[in-house]
């Protein structure tokens, strides 16, 4: 099955993509001066884009500077299976909505339904039906993708219904005849009804949107036992979730199954949304805001050296950060394009003629808009002179250009040098420093360099030193100057986490405080890091310190750090990293059931309650399993929860059913848990349903006839009911009689017959039976678990047909007897003696038939 990805998340951390929106200090861009200062159009707007998939939900805090985004959720398509139906669409739900720094969101992305499994989200898909014989399985429903803010709902996608089950008779073309099941409705509307052949009974469709708020979609119907017919297709997860689709359920009717319904979609009051399909399979949740982009063309050799290529360093980035923009690259010489490639940030090599060269750099993001830079190269001439084995001229790469530096401390230059024509300068001595030259190094292999040096000691602006040494491979790199302001105050970083061993779910307070080495007071934006993922956002105090309360980290081990963005005179700066070790939480699963009158087909009470350990306060994230005799009957998922507490640690989720069979059953609870949980399971909890006993008549009550012949028995069949501790006949508030009379010899199913819901009776029509005497089975097979079966037994006779007499040979008319009648009379009184016994028969046996019949009706 092919499977959709959503689209990918451009930046490569939300931490490096979020914490540079809160302060530029916290990067550096990597450029070296041109030899001519560019001239960039004003910087267009770029969509910043984050994607989630997983359907027990991940958080999202919206940074520091946003004022709106844009979000689409999507739920997931309905399965299919083969010679099913095909799965609904999900939708996906898009909607522009106004933030604030810090608000928390939690994303909630879908899985399309697999096999008979419903598709996992917000709400889960409903489960496909089970087959009968030949037929086909019915798919799962499509899961919901839903969004939360700050714990309110606010946004569901439907997910699609999934495909009824198909079947598959003996008919007129080669091998048979193939009835496909109804498709599954799309978000929100019913799926359709399964094909059927010559008479047969399919499925009908789910409807739409039908079930509660909350309640996941509806699980399919099943095929009766000996129906031959496929199962129904789950109903799709939503705000209000689809019914699922009934099966192909008539006794060997061969019926293929009706498609599950789709679930709807939602959104909060005051978001105006657009909904369209989502022709993908899996759901999805995509936040997305707008970013500039910054086009930069940087000449990296400091000088231009007639005859050798030059290299330019071409970036595009989001705005103060170092999060690449995918796109269209293209570098113009005047109107000649003589580069161009899609992808990313790149160091290309110009080879340009002697002379003045107005070099237009383009980056256009595919759906997107056009960034551009405009720079003058001017190429010398060649010098008359020279000859060969000179020196190859060196270009400096640097990773990173310091711009404010605390004064004071160590700062560390690393790059690389490139060789003019292409050569690695190994080995080659580079220098660094503060007017004189203050350390050095020499390059790898590969030509890279580090260099460590003290920054300067005085506050304000200085030049940074950059060259090379030339040997007898490479020239000197001509000096590079660098401009770089050292800062006044050096600023630390304190974090102070509440606990460093708590139970994921269980909130943490932390206090952040931000010192220098002078006498003022750092201001300015905190940020808490859990690993790459920003969670909370804080402004500093008076003091210099910043609270944070109920937060929430990752489970596992993890490590917690306080980014502070630096002001005006303090630098920014990290703390030390606290090592948090974050347990599983336990969970306890209880499952409470009570039937409200005992009877399979009439609702019964399921609940389920799942609770986390003492101390996290989050709703187990995860999905229930309902179990009957040991196997899967229904799950439930987060948008299911009938709990209305917040921050209680847990979850409750309702079963109630009317598609419990008959009998002795055990029940259990089981708790699949998502990050951060642990499994767990309920006690047993038994549980007897009784179906409604059922009263079969047959007639007649024995059956003599000559082989050859057809037989004809009449059924009728009754509900009963308890009245006064006994049974007694069901008039009102019966189950409907739905089912099929079946007739039995031995083992092998000698005939059939659909029941007459309204009147309770059937006519069966036996025809080639066996010569000779025995019994049949007659029995009534119900489609529905509220109904009991029933059967008796049936005397039979086959007799053999008489064998015709040998025709006597002719004699000469002259040999006849003179005396009686002639031998042409004696044969028209036979003739009419046996009209006459044969009407009689026919008679008798009408006035039998109508007998039984009205015997039958009166009952």
């Amino acid at each position: 099955m092919t499977r959709h990805t959503p689209p990918r998340r451009t930046a490569p951390s939300r931490l490096r993509s979020i914490a540079v929106l809160t302060a530029a200090a916290f990067v550096g861009a990597s450029l070296i001066a041109p030899t001519s200062a560019p001239r960039a159009e004003a910087a267009p707007a770029h969509r910043h884009t984050e994607s989630f998939t997983s359907p027990t939900g991940t958080t999202w805090v919206a940074p520091a500077g946003l004022t709106s985004i844009r979000i689409s959720v999507a739920g997931a398509r309905g399965g299919a299976n083969m010679w099913g139906g095909g799965g609904g669409s999900g939708d996906i739900v898009t909607f522009e909505l106004p933030v604030t720094p810090g608000d928390r969101f939690t994303f909630y992305g879908a899985t399309d339904g697999d096999g008979r499994d419903g598709g996992k989200g917000w709400v889960s898909g409903g489960k496909g039906g089970d087959k009968s014989g030949s037929g086909k399985v019915g798919a799962g429903g499509g899961g919901a993708g839903a969004v939360m803010r700050n714990g309110q709902l606010i946004a569901v996608a439907g997910g699609g219904g999934g495909g009824g089950g198909g079947s598959w008779v003996r008919g007129d073309t080669v091998g048979g005849d193939n009835m496909i099941g109804g498709n599954g409705g799309d978000a929100g509307l019913s799926g359709s009804s399964g094909q059927a052949h010559k008479g047969t009974h399919p499925g009908a469709g789910g409807a739409g949107a039908a079930r509660d708020f909350g309640k996941g979609g509806g699980n399919a119907s099943s095929a009766a036992s000996f129906s031959e017919g496929a199962g129904g297709g789950g109903g799709g997860g939503g705000y209000a979730s689809g019914n699922g689709g009934s099966s192909g359920k008539k006794f060997n009717g061969h019926g293929a199954g009706g498609g599950g319904g789709g679930g709807s979609s939602w959104t909060a009051p005051g978001i105006t949304p657009t909904i369209e399909k989502n022709e993908n399979f899996e759901g999805y949740a995509i936040v997305s805001w707008e970013a500039p982009v910054e086009l930069t063309a940087q000449v990296l050799s400091p000088t231009i050296q007639a005859g050798a290529p030059v290299y330019l360093r071409v970036s595009a980035v989001e705005a103060g950060t170092t999060t690449n923009v995918y796109g269209e690259f293209r570098i113009l010489d005047g109107t000649t394009r003589i580069k161009s490639w899609y992808g990313y940030s790149q160091v290309v090599e110009l080879n340009l003629t002697p002379g003045t060269h107005t070099i237009e750099v383009t980056h256009w993001e595919i759906m997107g808009s056009t960034t551009r830079q405009t720079l003058e190269i001017i190429v010398p001439e060649p010098l008359l002179q020279g000859g060969l084995g000179e020196p190859e001229q060196v270009a400096i790469d640097l990773d990173t250009v310091p711009r404010n530096v605390p004064h004071d401390t160590a700062l560390t230059i690393s790059g690389r040098l490139i060789g003019a024509l292409g050569g690695t300068p190994a080995g080659v001595s580079v220098r660094a420093g503060w007017g004189d030259t203050a350390g050095h190094t020499t390059t790898d292999g590969a030509g890279q360099f580090t260099i460590s040096l003290p920054a300067p000691g005085t506050v304000g602006s200085h030049e940074l030193h950059l060259t090379t040494e030339a040997n007898a491979l490479f020239a000197a790199a001509p000096l590079l100057t660098l401009p770089v302001t050292a800062i006044d105050e050096i600023s630390t970083v304190t974090l102070t986490p509440s606990a460093t061993t708590l139970v994921y779910g269980q909130p943490l307070d932390a206090t952040v405080s931000v010192t220098a080495t002078g006498t003022g007071t750092p201001s300015g934006l905190v940020v808490l890091a859990d690993q790459e993922d920003l969670i909370a956002m804080a402004a500093l105090d008076a003091d210099g310190e910043a609270t944070f309360t109920d937060v929430f980290v990752h489970p596992g081990t993890t490590e917690l750090r306080a980014l502070y963005a630096g002001d005006e005179v303090h630098a920014d700066a990290v703390s030390d990293p606290v090592a948090l070790t974050v347990t599983d939480a336990a969970t306890t699963t209880t499952l409470t059931a009570s039937s409200h009158t005992g009877h399979a087909g009439d609702l019964t009470a399921i609940r389920v309650t799942v609770q986390a350990e003492a101390g996290s306060v989050l709703e187990p994230a995860g999905h229930v399993e309902l179990l009957v005799d040991g196997e899967v009957f229904d799950t439930a998922s987060i948008g299911s929860d009938a709990d209305t507490t917040a921050r209680d640690g847990r979850v409750v989720y309702d079963f109630d059913t009317t598609e419990l069979p008959a009998g002795d059953l055990t029940l259990q609870a089981r708790f699949v848990p998502g990050a951060g949980y642990q499994a767990s399971q309920s006690d047993t909890v038994p549980l007897t349903l009784d179906a409604h006993q059922v009263r079969l008549f047959v007639s007649p009550s024995s059956i003599e006839i000559t082989d050859g012949d057809t037989a004809i028995i009449a059924g009728h069949v009754e509900v009963l009911g308890h009245e006064n501790g006994g049974l007694t006949r069901q008039t009102s508030g019966a189950p409907e009689v739905a089912g099929s009379l079946v007739a039995f010899l031995g083992d092998d199913v000698v005939g059939a017959a659909h029941v007459d819901p309204a009147t309770g009776s059937a006519e069966l029509e036996l025809a080639g039976l066996p010569v000779g005497s025995g019994s049949l089975r007659i029995a009534f097979m119900p489609d529905t678990v509220a109904l009991d079966s029933a059967q008796t037994e049936l005397a039979y006779t086959v007799l053999a047909a008489a064998t015709p007499a040998p025709t006597p040979a002719a004699t000469p008319a002259a040999a006849l007897a003179t005396t009686g009648a002639s031998g042409s009379e004696s044969l028209i009184a036979i003739a009419a003696a046996l009209i006459a016994l044969l009407g009689a028969a026919l008679i008798a046996t009408r006035r039998r038939r109508a007998a039984l019949t009205a015997e039958v009706t009166s009952r």
